[in-house]
């Protein structure tokens, strides 16, 4: 059985901002680190190569591997598997898009494969997170403010 991938506050950090844009962040990285976080958070959802990122950051694989181990703590891949699950977690919050176009959406070649990630980093299963989410009850607003019509 494979271990669980943890995310700490820091990589979340990073994840959400990187997900969301927040092209500032890139500032506490190397350059090459920065230049290799920026492609895998434009093409995330695509097929990606780490000798395609590594390229991008002007440096060998290995490289970069030793690079984002010293500075984030992860492989570059586990980086792009945790952009993809969290853009995922995203995606299947909403009820707009089943658990297969998900899978596509964020880059993923295979439901297989896109299951097993998201257990990973998650926990439980993509359609096992949509229900769990989807079944939260929405939290009520405080007393003395209304919703706009």
């Amino acid at each position: 059985m494979a271990r669980r991938a943890v995310m700490d506050e820091p990589l979340a950090k990073l994840i959400r901002a990187l997900l969301e844009g927040e092209a500032e962040i890139l500032n506490s990285y190397s350059r090459p680190v920065a230049k290799a976080l920026g492609f895998l958070a434009d093409h995330f959802h695509q097929a990606v190569t780490m000798q395609d990122v590594a390229s991008q950051a002007l440096v060998s694989r290995s490289q970069l591997y030793r690079l984002f181990r010293q500075e984030i703590g992860l492989s570059p891949l586990q980086v792009l598997m945790a952009l993809r699950v969290e853009k995922a977690k995203s995606l299947l919050s909403r009820r707009r898009f089943n658990v297969t176009e998900v899978c596509w959406a964020v880059g993923f070649a295979d439901l297989r494969s896109f299951e097993r990630a998201f257990k990973r980093w998650v926990g439980c299963t993509p359609k096992a997170y949509r229900k769990n989410v989807l079944s939260e009850p929405v939290p009520a607003e405080p007393e003395g403010r209304r919703r706009p019509p």
